[in-house]
C-alpha cells in the first residue's frame, strides 16, 4: 500500500493530464474475455481513456488472427487458448501459488498483466515479460502498446519486454515503448543519437531488421564502435549529432524522410538546445523525437531513493557517481514553449509555429519525451 501511495504522489492519476492519448492509432480490433474478474472494469476504463477498440467476448478458441486479453487464464484449458493473448494475472499469489499449468499457460503469453507487486515477485524470476498495470495507473500506456502492434510482430515485442525486466539499466524500462514507437511509425531509416552500452541500438536494430531499413547511429567516442559490429542493420557514424544534416545531405539516405530520431548523447542545456533546433526542421509529418534522461530527478519509494524502473527496481546512486546534467527538460521548455512538471507523467497536445505536436512524458526510468510532429 505504502509503494502504491507513493507512486501515486510521484505521477499522479490519468484524469489529472490535460488529454490522454496514445502516440499511435490502433491497427487491429482486440477482443477481451473478463471471464467474470472483477478486475476487468478497471481495465475497461483505461481502454475507453486512451481510445483502445475492443470487443468483449463469451469465450476464447485457438484463434490465430485476433489478439485477446484474458482474465483468469488459469481457468481456460491450455489447448482452447488462442495463438496471440495477453494474460491479466488475477490470481492472489499470496493465497494460493502458481501451478506448473498456470506457469506455461502465462509463459506463452504475449505479456502479463498485473495489479499486483507482490504477485509479480512470486513469479519475476520465472516469467519475465510482466507489466505492473494496477487501477487508474497513468503510466498505462506504454504497457497497453501490443495492442497497436500488428500480430506478426507480438513475439519481438515479448522479447524485448524480457530485456527491459531483466537487463536493469538507466533506460530499460523504456525499451518497450522505443520498440513500439519506432516500428509503429514505419519509418524509412531510425537515426539514433548517442549509443551508450547498446541497449537501444539493439532494440532499434530488431525494428530495422523486421522493416528491412537502416539504423543509423552517431556518437562522439570510437569506443562504441563495438556496439554497432553485431548489428545487420546498423551504421555508425562517429560525429557529434549537431553536423547530422551535412553527412545526411550526401549519404544514400538523403531522400527518405526522417520519422524516428531518438537523442541520448550530453543532456546538457545547450548541446539540447542545439539539438533541437538542428533536427526538428529534418523531422517528417508524422515524424517522431524522443529524449532520454529527460528526468534525472531521483524518486524515493518505500526508503529507496534513486531512478524507479517500472519492475519496481531502482537505479541507486552512488557517492562515486558522476551527476547527469539536467539539461533536456529545460531545453525542452524553452525550445517549445511549453511548461511541464518532469517528475510527473505528462500526455497532452500543443502547437508551435503553427505545427501540432502531441506530447507525451514518462518520469520513471531517468524519463523518457517524445514528440510526435502531427502537421506542419
Amino acid at each position: 500500500m505504502k509503494l502504491i501511495l507513493m507512486l501515486i504522489l510521484c505521477f499522479g492519476f490519468l484524469n489529472q493530464t490535460e488529454a490522454t492519448s496514445l502516440v499511435f492509432e490502433q491497427k487491429q480490433s482486440i477482443r477481451m474475455y473478463s471471464n467474470g474478474s472483477v478486475h476487468a472494469q478497471s481495465l475497461i476504463n483505461t481502454f475507453n481513456t486512451f481510445g483502445i477498440k475492443f470487443d468483449q467476448v463469451d469465450s476464447v478458441s485457438p484463434d490465430e488472427n485476433n489478439l485477446y486479453i484474458i482474465f483468469d487464464a488459469f481457468t481456460i484449458n491450455p489447448n482452447q487458448l488462442p495463438r496471440y493473448y495477453i494474460a491479466y494475472q488475477t490470481r492472489d499469489l499470496q493465497a494460493q501459488s502458481l501451478d506448473n499449468d498456470y506457469v506455461n499457460i502465462l509463459k506463452n503469453a504475449v505479456a502479463v498483466w498485473d495489479y499486483s507487486w507482490k504477485n509479480i515477485d512470486a513469479y519475476r524470476t520465472l516469467i519475465s515479460h510482466y507489466y505492473y498495470l494496477p487501477e487508474n495507473a497513468e503510466f498505462a500506456d506504454p504497457g497497453l502498446l501490443p495492442c497497436v502492434l500488428p500480430l506478426t510482430v507480438l513475439d519481438h515485442y515479448k522479447h524485448v519486454l524480457i530485456d527491459s525486466n531483466t537487463i536493469d539499466t538507466e533506460l530499460s524500462s523504456h525499451l518497450p515503448a522505443l520498440f513500439a514507437y519506432a516500428y509503429a511509425n514505419n519509418p524509412g531509416i531510425i537515426v539514433e543519437a548517442g549509443v551508450a552500452v547498446g541497449n537501444s541500438s539493439r532494440t532499434f536494430n530488431r525494428v530495422a531488421q523486421l522493416l528491412d531499413i537502416k539504423l543509423i547511429g552517431m556518437d562522439i567516442s570510437k569506443e562504441q564502435a563495438y556496439v554497432y559490429q553485431p548489428l545487420s542493420n546498423g551504421i555508425l557514424w562517429i560525429m557529434s549529432d549537431i553536423y547530422f544534416s551535412s553527412y545526411y545531405a550526401r549519404s544514400p539516405f538523403k531522400d527518405i524522410p526522417l520519422k524516428v530520431i531518438f537523442i541520448d548523447t550530453s543532456h546538457e542545456y545547450h548541446h539540447s538546445l542545439q539539438e533541437i533546433a538542428h533536427f526538428v526542421p529534418l523531422l517528417a509529418d508524422g515524424g517522431m523525437m524522443m529524449f532520454h534522461d529527460a528526468n534525472v530527478t531521483p524518486l524515493s519509494v518505500e526508503g529507496r531513493e534513486g531512478w524507479w524502473r517500472v519492475n519496481n527496481t531502482f537505479g541507486v546512486m552512488l557517492p562515486s557517481s558522476p551527476s547527469n546534467p539536467r539539461g533536456v527538460t529545460p531545453a525542452l521548455r524553452e525550445s517549445f514553449g511549453i511548461n511541464f512538471d518532469e517528475t510527473r507523467y505528462q500526455n497532452f497536445f500543443f502547437n508551435k509555429d503553427g505545427v501540432e505536436w502531441h506530447f507525451v512524458h514518462y518520469p520513471f526510468c531517468n524519463g523518457l519525451t517524445v514528440l510526435k510532429k502531427i502537421n506542419n
